[in-house]
């Protein structure tokens, strides 16, 4: 019974996958649910670089437009 850890994410994604094709719709919420999941990491990433970007111009380095845009003399 010890080995039956090893078993579980097989089992648990061969039922998921027979509850996929029992019922289809459970496959648009899950498809919907990950794009949605996808839309609040690029919301928290994005602010993220904004504060980033700030604490950059407080300390007087320009922001990310001066290190990613710099001119071909400025490095």
């Amino acid at each position: 019974m010890d080995s039956l850890k090893y078993y579980v994410p097989g089992i648990f994604l061969i039922a998921s996958s027979l509850l996929i094709i029992a019922f289809p719709q459970i496959l648009v919420a899950i498809v919907s649910a990950c794009i949605f999941m996808a839309g609040i990491t690029a919301l928290g990433i994005g602010n993220l670089m904004k504060h980033y970007d700030r604490e950059l111009k407080a300390r007087g380095e320009g922001g990310f437009v001066n290190i990613f845009f710099r001119g071909p003399g400025r490095w």
